[in-house]
């Protein structure tokens, strides 16, 4: 993909409202305020007061404070909607190679380089951002949570070796990306060169030869206030900031009041969707089939539940079981169960857990828009487990039931007080 330094949308008109709103949250003073999940021992809410090089966190819970290493979190708080309906007043979503994401307005080509943009985030500040880190940008996202999570599920599709243009008619381009001005797009496609007015581009996704991805062994998957979503290498928050290294080396700061969820990716906690499981099977209430998805619903886009995304889970469909043979010796297994916000309300399901063949759980009847209801069974001496789901009220009509955050644990470390 090639283009010039410029602007891309005429975007000082949202700037100048965006800075005269103020925070984009009403509720900012309160969002370092979440629930703490540990590995071990009960869920409490606290206010996160810092995390250091060495990754020991701090929370201040009421008159006390408490001590924990990353390596005994689960999570604390919860993931922002990018474009929840209150703050329609929001940039582009920048989608990055390792699975950040940054809301932000996109401002134009880094001056006297094809190879970078300019973003500026409420957030993060300016950033520039190498092409080959950028997976796809959403200039115009939908409001509605279900439609945008559609449209990146699409971007994130990975097909021909060329850049895509989706415009808002619907409407899908391949070809090249050749200019972007602050008239359009100028873009490549069978042979010609065309010019597609800003209000016309819903997004664009890049040749995804050209992305080149950095991972690294420990990952902390960090969300913001405005929605945007870091994947930080390590991370630390002092004071009012917080400072987060991403795994290609670049330095992010933003406010630490911004800071509403940390969730350690790695470390004793085993997802199950970072396993392969052993057996599955469906068996259609009628005749559709539904196959079970990792980290996303069954319908295969974001996990959500109370309103909030989930980045890790099993999304299934009633009546299904799901079988995984335990390689170590795990002590238990633990997920919040919901079914997903997609059903707005609708669907019921029952969700049982077997430890081999012996029932170690059974749940009563779920239904779509109830809170997410946390779980932990016993798998000591087991060698496989299995999830199922079952019909409840009427057979298995959007009974889109996840199982979020679904982990096992092979240690049981003591928290520091």
């Amino acid at each position: 993909m090639t283009g010039l330094p410029l602007r891309l949308r005429a975007v000082s008109l949202l700037l100048v409202l965006l800075c005269a709103a103020g925070p984009l949250h009403a509720d900012d003073a309160a969002t370092k305020t979440g629930v703490v999940v540990p590995i071990s021992g009960p869920r409490y809410s606290a206010h996160i007061a810092s995390v250091n090089a060495a990754g020991d966190t701090t929370f201040d819970v009421k008159s006390s404070t408490r001590t924990l290493p990353l390596a005994e979190l689960v999570r604390w708080g919860a993931l922002a909607d990018p474009l929840p309906p209150a703050n329609p007043l929001r940039g582009a979503q920048a989608i990055l190679v390792d699975g950040s994401l940054v809301v932000a307005d996109v401002i134009r080509s880094s001056p006297g380089s094809v190879d970078k943009i300019l973003i500026d985030s409420a957030t993060f500040g300016e950033r520039k951002l190498p092409l080959d880190r950028v997976v796809a940008i959403l200039f115009q996202p939908p409001l509605d949570a279900q439609q945008r999570d559609r449209l990146t599920s699409k971007l994130l599709k990975r097909g021909a070796r060329s850049d895509r243009m989706l415009l808002e008619n619907g409407d899908e381009l391949s070809g090249a990306v050749l200019l972007l001005t602050e008239a359009g797009v100028q873009f490549e496609t069978a042979g010609q060169q065309i010019t597609v007015a800003w209000p016309r581009v819903t997004a664009l996704a890049f040749d995804p030869s050209l992305a080149s991805e950095k991972r690294n062994a420990a990952r902390t998957l960090l969300g913001f206030a405005d929605g945007s979503r870091l994947m930080s290498a390590s991370f630390t928050l002092e004071g009012d900031q917080v400072e987060v290294k991403l795994a290609e080396g670049s330095v992010w700061q933003g406010p630490a009041e911004s800071l509403v969820c940390v969730q350690p990716l790695s470390g004793p906690v085993k997802y199950l969707s970072d396993m392969e499981s052993e057996g599955y099977k469906h068996l259609p209430f009628l005749s559709v089939a539904w196959p079970y998805h990792k980290d996303s619903n069954v319908t295969g886009t974001q996990l959500r539940a109370a309103g909030h995304p989930y980045a890790k889970g099993i999304g299934m469909h009633s009546a299904a079981r799901l079988t995984y043979r335990l390689d170590k010796a795990y002590k238990s297994f633990e997920a919040d169960l919901a079914l997903d916000d997609v059903v707005r309300g609708g669907g019921s399901a029952v969700y049982s857990v077997y430890v081999d063949d012996r029932l170690a759980y059974k749940s009563e009847v779920i239904r779509g828009g109830d809170p997410p209801a946390a779980i932990q069974v016993d798998t000591t001496g087991g060698k496989r487990l299995s999830l199922m789901i079952e019909f409840a009220d009427r057979g298995d009509v959007l009974d889109h039931a996840n199982w979020l955050d679904a982990r096992l644990y092979a240690v049981d470390p003591s928290p520091r007080e």
